[in-house]
């Protein structure tokens, strides 16, 4: 059985398989354009479709001036060009006018007893050939045509020869005549429907071209917009990937691992200000920790007071946070927490100690990112925080300290 066939041939001896492979029908061929297709459609892609194949104009022989030889696109441009449209009529008026001339002649030099009947359809000829007349008085000027007429009377048969001929009109460009219209050769003279045809198949195969074009930039528009889209996407996730490890490494290199930190917060009149108007509450520090390896901690600043504090005092408090050695570490936290408030001025510092409470759940191993916050309601009033020199250049500094450390000044 012939694989190509699928089933078409059923096998006889090996040599006739042989044979019927040689001439298959449905064997693959390669195109010289480069595409592969079964053998019985190779002789229609390369007169429709390959873009290497090459061949005249069908008018060539005619006179059509294009090129010798074109691919099918550049032959379906060439008819599609109103100039060689134009040029394509000429020539087949002229074509159609030298059958009429030729069987003139053939009439002339018979005797008048064997001289034919007037072939059926004479008179669509006489139609035609005064349409020519009158395409050639629009391309010569009354004054030629009735000249030639009067200098030859008696020879009608001159006149279309002289029509048909480019010698006998030198300086004529027969190449860009015009006619009435693209369907018609003249006043009252339709073109034949064969031509009509044709030029109505050419057209649709040039708007089929052009609408695939369209469909295919379409497509390929649809296709880089979700390439974009997609593209787009991915920057986002790039760019909160590495926002998120810059945050991580900032929160590495401001993160102390000694137990201790010095909180500076800048702009203090405008944080103060927005404290009073509700736009927040409060606010946090940079986490520090007990060791490299110990708890993670982190302070709540309440410029406006909290609970008992809360609109005369500041108050301050200390947050236990979820840290990545909590389980080495022992649970509850009971180290010692002192607060100071350090005094710019040379004066003194406002210093607030507490021990944590191992029965309180803002000490014990967290669940969350944070603990309930405890420390100081009353940590300093707004009156000393003011007046007392604490705030120098609109900036305050907090210090925390965790541990059995000296509570000397830093």
């Amino acid at each position: 059985m012939c694989f190509r066939c699928n089933g078409v041939y059923l096998g006889g001896p090996l040599s006739d398989y042989e044979a019927h492979k040689e001439g298959c029908t449905y064997a693959v061929e390669t195109c010289e354009c480069g595409e592969t297709m079964p053998r019985t459609e190779l002789a229609l892609h390369k007169k429709t479709q390959c873009t290497k194949s090459m061949k005249p104009c069908p008018l060539s022989k005619l006179g059509c001036p294009g090129k010798k030889e074109m691919t099918n696109k550049e032959l379906c441009d060439h008819f599609g060009e109103t100039t060689h449209i134009v040029d394509h009529f000429e020539l087949l008026a002229a074509y159609i006018r030298s059958l009429r001339v030729e069987t003139a002649l053939a009439d002339s030099v018979q005797p008048l007893s064997t001289k034919r009947p007037p072939a059926v359809g004479s008179d669509q000829f006489d139609k035609f050939d005064s349409g020519i007349k009158s395409l050639s008085v629009r391309r010569f000027g009354d004054e030629e045509r009735d000249g030639v007429e009067k200098d030859n009377p008696t020879r009608p048969h001159k006149l279309k020869l002289l029509d048909m001929d480019p010698a006998a009109r030198p300086g004529v460009d027969y190449t860009r005549m015009p006619l009435y219209s693209a369907d018609t050769l003249g006043p009252g003279m339709p073109l034949p429907k064969w031509i009509q045809d044709e030029l109505e198949k050419a057209r649709k195969g040039a708007r089929e071209e052009s609408r695939q074009e369209v469909e295919a930039l379409r497509n390929r528009i649809k296709l880089l917009e979700q390439q974009m889209t997609q593209m787009q996407k991915t920057l986002q996730a790039k760019t909160s990937e590495i926002e998120d490890r810059d945050f991580r490494l900032s929160l590495i290199e401001n993160s102390n691992y000694d137990g201790s930190m010095i909180w500076k917060i800048p702009q203090f009149s405008q944080r103060m200000t927005d404290a009073k108007t509700g736009k927040y509450t409060s606010i946090f520090s940079l986490p520090f920790y007990s060791s490299r390896y110990g708890y993670k901690m982190c302070l709540r600043l309440y410029i406006m007071g909290d609970g008992i504090g809360k609109g005369s005092h500041m108050s301050l408090f200390f947050v236990m946070m979820r840290g990545e050695f909590d389980n080495i570490l022992q649970w509850p936290f009971t180290q010692r927490v002192t607060f100071r408030l350090i005094n710019q001025e040379s004066g003194r510092d406002i210093v607030d100690t507490f021990q944590p409470d191992p029965l309180s759940s803002s000490f014990k191993k967290p669940k969350s990112d944070m603990n309930i916050a405890s420390g100081c309601p009353r940590f300093i009033s707004h009156e000393n925080l003011k007046g007392g020199g604490y705030i120098a250049d609109d900036t305050i500094f907090i210090k925390c300290t965790v541990g059995q450390g000296s509570l000397s000044h830093p």
